[in-house]
């Protein structure tokens, strides 16, 4: 089987031509026979010529995956006369482009894109490696440079000409949230760098107009520093700062305790058992506790974020338990008190002190988000106590907040691998509690009541009696998702698209009806006709491409060609200029199409 043209060859009449190139059980056969020794080099380098000049006909969805097939071809066949022509085109594909004839910038449809950048990652590795160095030596573009070096750090760890190329960025961008951009690529690709957290530490130190940079270096050094003594430090004195040192505006005194927030609470992400972190953490701590109000108005805010890292980072610290403890006696505000006893039981595992104060705390207090704080620490304790369990049952039925009452059912979810408690709550809430709010705790069953009986009526139930369209979407979404292909949540989702009156829920019923049952005929019909029909698609970018995904799930050939021919119309160059979401959408759809559908199939519903 030395002769290429058993596995492709071209003919207009394709009821004679031979496509097994385009047939995934036979990829493995083609890349071995590119790999033996005894097919001639002749014949590879034709087949590679016949894959990369295939003129499919039929919108290029077929050359292009002749072309990506050669592209893992010449990892095979590594003397391939034309492997670097064909990374260097890969390399065009992978990004937005300059052409030079027309002297400007080009636009690739994502999926090109996105597709070449994989077959970088799986085409001959050394030829990929030397373009990207070659890009990195001569593109003009710090925008291209930096990208190309993160790729290339990706695809080759320790590449000295990637990291070269980042370092040079960081001397040369003034602009310091790029800066920060570059130092992260960087830590990225060379996470010991030692020039890394110099840097972050030095950005902790910029200019007073520069609040958002401070935030982004803290969290930088969070995600680099653990266990340097600079980065801990740099944390540390961005946390012990003066009030007046970057904005020293009384009005805006509020962001220097922003800054003591993020500087606490990255110390938690990076300081585990480092005594300075934690005497730092606790001097903050009781200097805000015993400042009034007037100075520290984010009080609240500051103390959590601080008990929170003391919980992560000082894990048996005598020190912090008797600071936290003091917080339990001598601070009256309910939420500091929580958030403290929760913190204190992470780092003193059975704490009595900290176990009555939040027993206390659900006893007398009626903030439903506290409750929860509360309900939640002390059912992670392991001993289910029965007052936290009564209270997130209580949150889960009767709260009219959707915060504590859904992260309450998150709760119980938690600690019940059967699911059982919180469905039991959920489904108590939707049978007596129907509001405008309800959708978020019906998304919350469709996660956890997979094949429930209970929960499957009460979605019916709900959908057969309210008039309220965000409830009616959202358990016809849940009802399709612990019940697969129930019918009356399709004819649900039909209907909300078909009648509704309000744009949204129809767009949402369009993306749920897809992502449930798009095998559906009917449904089917109705997502073409919604792609065909939305308005102000350039305002539409999410619904879209939501939209689009969800054709993924039809697999019948006879629907595929239906959607081929109905959408392939809207591929044209007019449409990319002017709707180019609607143009994105067509082109993500018909190219789920062609990687599903025959040569021949998908060419006779193109010219259709």
């Amino acid at each position: 089987m030395h002769d290429w043209h058993y596995f492709f060859h071209h003919s207009h009449n394709l009821e004679e031509g031979t496509y097994r190139i385009f047939e995934p059980q036979w990829k493995a056969e083609i890349l071995h026979w590119f790999g033996q020794k005894d097919v001639a080099k002749e014949q590879k380098e034709e087949f590679i010529n016949a894959l990369i000049d295939f003129d499919d006909g039929c919108g290029d969805f077929y050359r292009y995956r002749a072309y990506f097939l050669a592209a893992d071809a010449i990892a095979h066949f590594k003397e391939c006369s034309l492997g670097d022509a064909i990374v260097g085109q890969l390399l065009k594909w992978s990004y937005v482009y300059f052409n030079q004839e027309k002297q400007d910038w080009k636009k690739l449809p994502d999926l090109l894109a996105e597709t070449a950048r994989k077959k970088l990652e799986t085409t001959d590795r050394e030829r990929v490696i030397a373009a990207f160095v070659q890009l990195l030596h001569t593109t003009e573009s710090r925008l291209t440079l930096r990208h190309a070096a993160v790729r290339l750090g990706r695809l080759d760890p320790g590449n000295k000409t990637a990291i070269a190329a980042l370092v040079l960025l960081m001397q040369v961008t003034q602009n310091e949230s790029t800066l920060l951009k570059v130092i992260l690529n960087l830590s990225e690709i060379d996470p010991g760098n030692p020039i890394l957290i110099p840097a972050l530490v030095k950005l902790t130190q910029t200019t007073p107009a520069q609040v958002q940079i401070l935030r982004d270096a803290a969290e930088g050094i969070g995600e680099v520093g653990a266990g340097n003594e600079m980065a801990i430090a740099a944390l540390i004195q961005l946390m012990q700062i003066a009030e007046d040192r970057f904005i020293p505006e009384q009005q805006n005194r509020h962001y220097d305790e922003f800054i003591h927030a993020y500087a606490a609470r990255n110390l938690g992400k990076i300081g585990a058992g480092t005594e300075s972190a934690i005497a730092a953490l606790i001097q903050l701590m009781q200097k805000v506790q015993f400042r009034p109000d007037t100075i520290y108005p984010n009080q609240r805010y500051i103390s959590w974020e601080v008990v929170e890292a003391l919980g992560k980072i000082a894990i048996g610290n005598q020190t912090a338990i008797a600071a936290l403890s003091q917080i339990l006696e001598t601070t009256q505000d309910v939420a500091i008190r929580c958030s403290a006893a929760a913190s204190l039981l992470k780092i003193d595992p059975g704490n009595a002190d900290a176990i009555a104060t939040l027993s206390q705390i659900l006893e007398t207090t009626e903030d439903e988000t506290i409750r929860w704080r509360a309900s939640d620490s002390l059912v992670r304790t392991g001993d289910r106590h029965q007052l936290a369990l009564d209270a997130l049952f209580e949150l889960v039925q009767t709260s009219p907040k959707d915060y504590p009452s859904l992260r309450a059912a998150d709760s119980l979810e938690s600690i019940d691998p059967s699911h059982d408690l919180a469905i039991n709550a959920l489904v108590h809430l939707i049978q007596n509690q129907p509001n405008s709010w309800l959708w978020e705790s019906i998304d919350c069953l469709g996660r956890i009541g997979a094949g429930n009986e209970e929960a499957i009526a009460a979605l019916i139930h709900l959908i057969q009696t309210t008039q309220n369209e965000s409830n009616i979407w959202a358990a016809a979404e849940s009802l399709g998702r612990i019940d697969p292909g129930n019918k009356i949540a399709i004819a649900t989702l039909l209907k909300l698209v078909q009648t509704s009156e309000e744009t949204y829920w129809r767009r949402q019923a369009a993306c749920s009806l897809g992502e449930i049952h798009a095998s559906d005929e009917t449904a089917v019909a109705t997502l073409i006709q919604f792609i065909q029909t939305v308005q102000d698609e350039n305002e539409d970018e999410y619904f879209l491409r939501r939209l689009a995904d969800s054709f993924k799930r039809i697999s019948q050939t006879s629907q595929l060609m239906e959607v081929v021919t109905a959408l392939k119309d809207y591929l044209d160059e007019q449409v990319f200029k002017n709707c180019f979401y609607r143009f994105e959408a067509c082109d993500r759809i018909i190219w789920h199409c062609s990687q599903n559908m025959t040569y021949p199939d998908f060419y006779k519903a193109w010219h259709n």
